[in-house]
């Protein structure tokens, strides 16, 4: 999700994610997914 702030936090954050630092846009992790089982793919040679 992106976020506007009422003010800008000019120190910036973990948060800025490549964002303009001290900006007024956040991204917020707001899901995840987890993956129960990998998939291995034979190699063609």
């Amino acid at each position: 999700s992106v976020v506007e702030l009422m003010q800008s936090d000019e120190a910036g954050s973990i948060a800025d994610l490549g964002l303009k630092p001290g900006g007024r846009v956040r991204m917020t992790q707001t899901s995840s997914i987890q993956i129960k089982q990998s998939i291995h793919m034979a190699r063609s040679e």
